[in-house]
């Protein structure tokens, strides 16, 4: 197994058994296991509780290294590297978890502290070490993402699929798998000519109206993650404009449950050079 931090800005670190400088030791914590919290209520004399939700907790992730050197100066130059890519002032980073057979799972993380460094534990050329790391979105996704796209042809769309998901046969229907465990929100990318999109999940009973008539070469992109939703039209040879005017009340910016979702796109009219791609990450609680 590897894992490899992909900082805000800088370069990855790679940890893994048999690196040079950053040797992964066997022992790391927060994988698969995660804390949750249970909403409850209690009315006066019930026997126990009722269950009204249940809310996932930041993800803590941590594993020991050995950092390794030809000298003690460039060993004093490998902690001082690995602490500033791991500076929470950066921001979010990365953190990818690759199986032995290259299958890759990735996590928004952050450096939980600088890596706590031992002063006994050392020698001239050698130093552990210990990573933690939090993860306030506590779920992974899984890497590369998947992507389907409608395409217009004449005056008609029609699915296209460059992964590995089933495609409905009917028209401009296609079946989205998120094989995750949770739900999980999508990138949605509107190019060309086309009038008042409808995309709607009908596993969800959830729609996305957009009351708009685009022209060739203008872009409308849509993400529905929580707390992160954006909607930002672009026309051609125009700038960039919030896009949520566009929406109808009712629209819902719908995710993917886990399992299949059939997803339909319909409109009043289409160009012939329209494509519409939909994009998503399979999310799970644990790997």
């Amino acid at each position: 197994m590897k894992f490899t931090f992909v900082p805000a800005s800088g370069s990855s670190i790679v940890f893994e058994k048999n690196a040079a400088t950053y040797r992964l030791l066997k022992s790391y914590d927060g994988m698969s296991i995660e804390l949750v919290t249970h909403l409850t209520q209690t009315a006066p004399y019930q026997q126990g509780q009722t269950r009204i939700d249940t809310r996932f907790e930041p993800r803590e992730i941590s594993f020991d290294i050995m950092i390794q050197a030809a000298s003690l100066e460039l060993l004093q130059a490998a902690v001082k590297d690995l602490a500033a890519s791991l500076n929470p002032l950066l921001g979010t980073g990365h953190l990818l978890y690759e199986y032995e057979d290259g299958t890759t799972y990735t996590i928004h993380a952050i450096g939980n502290n600088t890596p706590t460094i031992s002063p006994s534990n050392r020698g001239l050329t050698w130093q552990h070490a210990k990573i933690d790391l939090v993860c306030f979105d506590p779920f992974w996704y899984s890497s590369p993402p998947e992507i389907v796209y409608f395409e217009a042809s004449g005056n008609a769309f029609f699915p296209l699929d460059i992964s590995s998901n089933f495609l409905g046969a009917n028209g401009a229907t296609n079946t989205l798998t998120n094989t995750g465990d949770v739900e999980t929100p999508v990138t949605i990318l509107i190019s060309g000519e086309i009038t008042n999109p409808v995309l709607t999940n009908t596993t969800t009973d959830q729609s996305m109206n957009i009351t708009l008539v685009m022209s060739a070469g203008d872009t409308f992109l849509i993400t529905t993650a929580f707390g992160n939703k954006t909607a930002t039209y672009t026309p051609s040879g125009g700038a960039a404009e919030n896009g949520f005017k566009y929406f109808d009340a009712d629209s819902v910016f719908w995710q993917l449950n886990p399992g299949d979702n059939v997803v339909t796109l319909s409109d009043l009219t289409i160009g012939s050079g329209c494509i519409v791609s939909i994009e998503w990450e399979n999310r799970y609680s644990g790997v």
